[in-house]
């Protein structure tokens, strides 16, 4: 493994991964590649261990983001991004990644778009109603970005594995 035993949690542990990455790279262990595509930010690297061949996305922190370093399987599907009620907050319904969400996300944006519907920072322009998508019934509402104005559908799959966040309208 390119990092051996660190775990970074502090900005010490950030600190010091930073400086053994760079020898790394110094020393010909490693070595920086294209990114092969967007996991995490744009901003993230590639690398690729010299030795093992394996390859590596590197995230670097900044005030709003925690650094990330992990192992990329290059077949492996892109894994959904995270989001949290306070980055929807303040960056309005944009902060949700559109696309696919998984159980777990389906019930957390249910509860975010419900409280921010309740502080009045979006508005449900279409209640939620049943509709057939195929041979799974799903449950679909509409939303308005009240600093955007975007039109948004949160399609739910109550008996499926997945529920979609999709852009329907923009100006």
């Amino acid at each position: 493994m390119l990092i051996d035993d660190l775990d970074i949690h502090r900005h010490s542990d950030w600190t010091v991964f930073a400086r053994r990455l760079e020898d790394s790279v110094n020393c010909g262990r490693a070595r920086r590649i294209k990114n092969l595509r967007q996991i995490y930010a744009p901003s993230e690297e590639w690398y690729v261990d010299t030795v093992s061949g394996e390859i590596y996305v590197y995230l670097s922190p900044d005030d709003r983001v925690l650094p990330e370093w992990r192992r990329v399987d290059i077949f492996e599907p892109t894994p959904m991004r995270e989001w949290d009620y306070k980055s929807i907050n303040g960056n309005g319904l944009s902060a949700i990644p559109t696309g696919l969400i998984d159980k777990a996300r389906t019930q957390a944006l249910s509860q975010v778009l419900h409280l921010m519907v309740r502080k009045k920072l979006i508005e449900i322009v279409d209640v939620r109603k049943p509709q057939s998508r195929g041979s799974i019934q799903a449950w679909v509402s509409t939303y308005r970005d009240s600093m955007t104005n975007v039109l948004y559908e949160f399609v739910e799959q109550p008996e499926g594995n997945y529920s979609s966040w999709t852009v329907i309208y923009r100006e």
